[in-house]
């Protein structure tokens, strides 16, 4: 429901659907946002979106080439991706499971 309102209104605020819209390095973003804030939680994945959002913004003030900075945050990104897939399958904010069981 909530995929579908999100697209929704990006397609208005475009007035118009295009594949070019959305590129390889999108897709990247997006499972990358899905996986480091967990699949079934979605204050996970809000928090994952305002860091994964942030971090870029950090890049600018850190003395880094404005070329190198893209492959930077996709190099980031990978990691995160290894990372979070190999080592907290639950993202960043786990699901409650009861131990006891």
């Amino acid at each position: 429901m909530f995929t579908a309102a999100a697209g929704t209104m990006y397609v208005y605020s475009l007035t118009a659907i295009d594949p070019v819209a959305f590129t390889l390095d999108e897709s990247i973003f997006i499972i990358t946002l899905v996986i480091v804030g967990g699949t079934g939680n979605l204050n996970g994945s809000i928090l994952a979106a305002a860091l994964l959002i942030v971090l870029p913004e950090i890049f600018k003030f850190l003395p880094i080439p404005e070329a190198v900075a893209p492959q930077l945050r996709q190099v980031l990104y990978g990691l995160l991706l290894v990372f979070f897939t190999r080592f907290r399958r639950q993202g960043l904010i786990g699901e409650y499971r009861d131990v006891l069981k």
